[in-house]
């Protein structure tokens, strides 16, 4: 269950130092030519500023509505799974346009998707995406107040649209929840809040090397050679 915003404050208070130092331990191994720990420290607690600013939340709906395919569904069951635990955790939500059929799965578990995911995600829309699958991703923020997506996450949202895509399948939307927010990018586009994400049958020299950082057996696709 999400919690009540009346206990952000005390939430803040018991989070905001464990999820200061999760980040820079964080940032020092994605930012490895940094000036300095100055810098990384930072970025990291201006990143956190806004994470913890209740002022920043977006309260974005969990329902994912398709007019075209006349498909309304409360996501909310399957984001508040995600949210169980302290780690950061990623889901994996399909929808099948012609059955209706709906599956989840979570695919990483720990603070680094990067990681510990990308097999169990190229796994797992192997064997449920095709031309008539919507696909829905969502992680949690598990010690922030806003749901906010940082710089990594929107990469990683435009490497998954291209991974799913090889597929045929549609990613038609991307959550970030906290225990107190939800985030939707499709809505934050819509809404004009966000840049969209710009789609592409190509991935970019920086997403390529991401995946090949990932060291994980996704050639099968043959994505790093495109």
């Amino acid at each position: 269950m999400f919690k009540k915003l009346e206990e952000a404050e005390a939430f803040k208070e018991q989070r905001y130092y464990l999820s200061l130092a999760a980040n820079i331990l964080s940032l020092t191994d994605e930012y490895e030519d940094a000036e300095s720990y100055e810098e990384i420290e930072k970025s990291a607690k201006e990143f956190l500023e806004d994470s913890f600013d209740i002022n920043k939340m977006a309260n974005h709906s969990p329902r994912y509505v398709n007019e075209y395919y006349n498909i309304d569904i409360d996501l909310t069951p399957f984001l508040e799974k995600i949210n169980e635990d302290f780690r950061e955790n990623k889901m994996v939500i399909t929808i099948d346009t012609k059955t209706r059929e709906v599956k989840s799965e979570i695919v990483a578990r720990g603070s680094s998707y990067d990681v510990y995911g990308i097999n169990e995600f190229m796994e797992f829309i192997s064997k449920n995406v095709d031309i008539d699958t919507l696909v829905v991703i969502a992680h949690n923020h598990p010690n922030t107040i806003a749901a906010i997506p940082s710089e990594n996450d929107l990469n990683m949202f435009a490497i998954e649209r291209f991974l799913i895509r090889t597929l045929a399948g549609q990613l038609v939307d991307e959550y970030v929840v906290s225990d107190f927010d939800i985030y939707s990018q499709h809505q934050a586009e819509e809404s004009g809040k966000s840049e969209k994400i710009i789609e592409t049958t190509i991935l970019t020299a920086e997403q390529r090397e991401q995946l090949k950082k990932m060291g994980r057996k996704i050639s099968a696709l043959s994505i790093l050679t495109m």
